[in-house]
C-alpha cells in the first residue's frame, strides 16, 4: 500500500511539473521575445527617429532619412511634411487590439509573407524595431502585425480610429 502511494506521489508531482512547463513554454511563445514586448510596436520617442525604411514584396523600397529640418525619400526629394507627420503619428499611436487565434495565425502569416511590408525604424542612427505589416483584419478596424523576433501576429490598430493601418 505505501509502495503505491509513493508511485501515485511521484507521477502526481511528474504531472505538475509536465503542466508547469507547457504553460511556461505557450506564455513565452516567441523566438526570443518576452512579456510585452512581443506586441509593443508604438515608438514612444518618435524624436530620435532619424530613418525608416519600408519594403514590399515587389521588391521596392523606400528610404526616409531626417536630413538636419527635414526628410528625405531615397536620399534625392524632400518628403511631405504632412505624410510625415501622419507616419510618425501611426507610429507613437499603434498599439495591439487584440491575439490572433492559434487557428488562424498559419493563415495570417502566409498572408503576411505573400503581401506584407517590413518596417525598420532607426533611433540615431541605430535600428531600433523591425516589424512586418499584413494585411487588415476581418472586421477592417485593425491590421495584423508582427515584430521581428516574435512568433506571433497580433492585430494592432490606433484607439479612436476607424480603419486599418497597412495603406
Amino acid at each position: 500500500m505505501k509502495k503505491n502511494l509513493i508511485y501515485l506521489l511521484v507521477f502526481i508531482v511528474l504531472l505538475v511539473v509536465a503542466g508547469w512547463l507547457l504553460t511556461r513554454n505557450n506564455r513565452e511563445g516567441t523566438l526570443g521575445l518576452e512579456g510585452n514586448e512581443r506586441y509593443a510596436f508604438a515608438i514612444k520617442d518618435t524624436g530620435d527617429v532619424d530613418k525608416i525604411i519600408i519594403k514590399d514584396k515587389t521588391p521596392s523600397e523606400i528610404i526616409l532619412k531626417r536630413d538636419d529640418h527635414h526628410w528625405t525619400v531615397n536620399g534625392s526629394g524632400r518628403a511631405r511634411e504632412d505624410a510625415i507627420e501622419i507616419l510618425l503619428e501611426t507610429l507613437y499611436r499603434m498599439e495591439m487590439r487584440n491575439f490572433i487565434p492559434e487557428r488562424m495565425q498559419p493563415t495570417v502569416i502566409k498572408r503576411m509573407a505573400v503581401r506584407g511590408k517590413e518596417v525598420q525604424i532607426y533611433k540615431n542612427g541605430k535600428l531600433a524595431k523591425t516589424f512586418y505589416v499584413g494585411t487588415e483584419a476581418h472586421d477592417e478596424m485593425a491590421t495584423y502585425m508582427l515584430i521581428k523576433g516574435s512568433d506571433q501576429p497580433f492585430a494592432v490598430h490606433i484607439p479612436g480610429f476607424n480603419g486599418f493601418l497597412s495603406t
